[in-house]
């Protein structure tokens, strides 16, 4: 804003006006805080562990798609959208979603409302068992140098 500026720029002149012994003690009290953010920061990186990345397990349940993801699961595949490029038959697919009677956008809503019921009894029952059993296991993957 022109508020900030004219802070800027007043502090300029008031710094470009002092002399250079006096400008010293800010240059030294930069260079700290330099020192100080490069310091934290390696420790920072030297905290992670960059090579081991843990493995998702392969049996956990997958998301819920979204009412829209539904309805696209459902036309995607159908010969009126075969000549469009991806980006054109995503737009043409979105263009339709949002032109549904609210009677179909209810069916959708139903079937996204039952797969999320689904999902949770899979994910409670993931949680109880297998998620453990896979815990126990060590990790095995990591990244590619």
């Amino acid at each position: 804003s022109l508020a900030e500026i004219q802070v800027y720029a007043a502090a300029s002149r008031a710094y470009q006006a002092l002399e250079p012994g006096e400008k010293q003690e800010y240059l030294q009290s930069y260079d700290q805080a330099c020192a100080r953010y490069r310091e934290l920061r390696q420790a920072y990186v030297d905290s992670k562990d960059w090579e081991t990345e843990v493995p998702k397990d392969p049996r956990a349940p997958k998301r819920v798609p979204a009412p829209e993801r539904f309805y696209a699961l459902q036309v995607q595949d159908e010969p009126r959208f075969d000549n469009l490029s991806k980006k054109d038959r995503q737009r043409a697919i979105k263009d339709e979603y949002d032109s549904l009677s609210p009677e179909q956008r209810e069916k959708l809503h139903a079937q996204h409302h039952e797969a999320r019921v689904r999902h949770a009894r899979e994910l409670q029952e993931y949680n109880a068992g297998a998620r453990e059993e896979f815990r126990s296991r060590e990790p095995t993957v990591e990244r590619a140098a």
